[in-house]
């Protein structure tokens, strides 16, 4: 009898030992789409998948290790950025994607680039930080004036809009109109 409760109290032990193996084995995967490896998408991915991450065998967040998800090895994955990454999530290919506020905006609507094809699988996160954006104009040409909007005329070389205005070859301020 001695003999038989050894045996059934070694295969608990056994089944134990070998389900917590198992447990601590299991891995998960999660990609991050970016941009290209010299953008600024792809440090931003790389930071996000370092500090979301917790690979099986890692020390533990108390004992100064990773502070991440459990099992989870998340990738920044380099991309052609914003509308590969919103077709990607779409199908399945990416678990996230970085993209610029007006590609989200046209891949869930199925405007613009978009135009018939909705992304509706598609949903927003967080918003990581403001991004302007830049128009290009011939020297002398005025931008459009949406409403409430700011314009102003180059006086030489190429103009920005944003919060880095200026014209090239150019060093004084833009005056802009209201």
């Amino acid at each position: 009898m001695k003999r038989w409760i050894k045996s059934i109290v070694a295969v608990m032990a056994a089944s134990f030992v070998f389900a917590g193996v198992a447990a601590a084995q299991e891995m998960k995967f999660f990609r991050i789409g970016t941009g290209g490896a010299g953008g600024t998408y792809f440090p931003i991915g790389g930071l996000i998948a370092n500090a979301i991450s917790s690979p099986p065998g890692a020390r533990s967040c108390e004992k100064g290790g990773t502070c991440g998800v459990p099992g989870l090895v998340a990738i920044a994955v380099s991309t052609n950025a914003s509308v590969f990454n919103m077709n990607a999530v779409q199908a399945g290919n990416l678990e996230a994607g970085l993209a610029g506020a007006q590609s989200v905006t046209q891949g869930y609507e199925g405007t613009g680039k978009f135009n018939g094809d909705k992304k509706d699988k598609v949903r927003i996160i967080a918003n990581l930080y403001p991004e302007d954006m830049h128009l290009v104009l011939p020297k002398g040409k005025k931008t459009w004036k949406p409403k409430g909007s700011r314009r102003h005329e180059c006086r030489s070389g190429l103009c920005w809009l944003g919060n880095t205005s200026f014209c090239q070859n150019d060093p004084r301020p833009l005056r802009y109109q209201r």
